[in-house]
């Protein structure tokens, strides 16, 4: 019997204010804006305190960066993410669990929502969801103390409105689960592992929600030994999930795109054995990977992987799945217009996209920061 989580938007069980502004810098001076995020999840153990959150305005009239929103000094960020689609970015602080979310608009507006988690007790997870007519909501799971069971709690950021709905009258299928994969350890993620069964629904392990599309048909995956499938992005036009290597051997990674329009699934094998991709605007981009020869696949032993010098790109919309090669520390940031900005090291360049090659090459700046910058978007003024 095929079971679903609803949640209903129309009638409000419980509604409560929590949102407060507090102002900063617009996201945008004139037109579209290029912005970084610097930063990272965590401690850095070096310096023995949180790395620092900052987003940076870049200026290429004189290539020059301007912060213009930060966390609080020694504030450590629980996760970091960038919803393209959904016009904003979302940056969630905590030492052990997330405790406050800052909500920032990319379409021009000129405050922060700020929703401190800590009234509602323990949250051990968050997910950004958005609805087929476009409401973007926040789903937490939290309990007041560790003997309660967990429930659920639904924030739209429209309004500012705290929707208590363990019952609803929209089908999980009407709902998506919005995000990226972070390129980093800690925090909640907006994806999560699934399994993928023929002809089954694909559902969410961790968080029940049962993912709308057809089933994956066993005649289109090439790996048929794994320890199974993650979610790496959950777009309007698409999703894809990557395969999760049970052994040492290939050096290869294969990717599942399904096609929202057509309903149909494309399998795409990319370079590097553990090659991570995220979504980044239209683009599924990562940097080509290996797998180091001490992982242990049965032990769970955590062994990181082998950084090449070369990137990933795979473009679901028109099949391009092309490689470039861009020097040691290096990583792609934003695409947009055929436009990409990646970093190698400390220095910020861009490049326009010619097929399946980078033109163009322009070197931005340099500045130790850059080193740190692991996002990118665009605003709106």
């Amino acid at each position: 019997m095929k079971s679903f989580t609803r949640i209903r938007l129309g009638l409000f069980l419980v509604t409560v204010t929590i949102l407060a502004c507090v102002s900063w810098l617009p996201l945008s001076v004139s037109g579209s804006t290029v912005f970084f995020i610097q930063g990272q999840p965590g401690w850095d153990q070096q310096n023995k305190r949180p790395y620092p959150t900052v987003i940076h305005r870049l200026d290429e009239s004189d290539n020059s960066l301007t912060p213009v929103w930060s966390l609080p000094e020694n504030h450590k960020a629980w996760n970091i993410g960038v919803y393209a689609h959904s016009g904003i970015v979302v940056v969630s602080e905590g030492d052990w669990s997330p405790q406050t979310l800052h909500i920032l608009s990319t379409e021009g507006s000129n405050e922060t929502q700020t929703v401190p988690l800590i009234d509602y007790g323990r949250v051990s997870k968050y997910n950004i969801l958005q609805s087929k007519s476009g409401t973007t909501l926040v789903r937490l799971l939290h309990r007041q103390n560790k003997d309660e069971p967990q429930s659920e709690m639904f924030i739209l950021f429209d309004s500012g409105r705290v929707v208590r709905a363990p019952i609803s009258d929209i089908e999980a299928s009407e709902l998506r689960l919005a995000g990226a994969r972070t390129p980093y350890g800690g925090g909640e993620h907006d994806v999560s592992a699934t399994r993928l069964q023929p002809d089954a629904p694909i559902t969410l392990i961790e968080s029940g929600i049962l993912l709308d599309g057809a089933p994956v048909p066993t005649s289109v995956k090439q790996t048929h030994s794994s320890r199974g499938w993650a979610l790496v992005a959950n777009e309007p036009s698409y999703r894809a999930f990557w395969c999760v290597p049970d052994s040492h051997g290939p050096t290869q990674r294969e990717v599942l795109i399904h096609d929202r329009t057509s309903d149909t699934w494309n399998s795409v094998m990319v370079e590097g054995s553990s090659t991570g991709l995220r979504p980044v605007n239209t683009w599924l981009l990562g940097v080509v990977a290996d797998t180091h020869p001490d992982t242990d696949f049965h032990g769970g032993g955590g062994v990181p992987s082998i950084l090449r010098e070369e990137v990933v790109l795979i473009n679901p919309a028109d099949g391009r799945n092309f490689t470039v090669h861009l020097g040691e520390d290096c990583e792609l940031l934003w695409i947009e217009d055929e436009i990409a900005y990646y970093r190698v090291g400390d220095t910020l360049s861009r490049a326009r996209i010619d097929g399946e090659t980078f033109v163009d090459d322009v070197q931005i700046l340099s500045d130790p920061i850059v080193k740190q910058f692991h996002w990118g978007f665009s605003g709106e003024e």
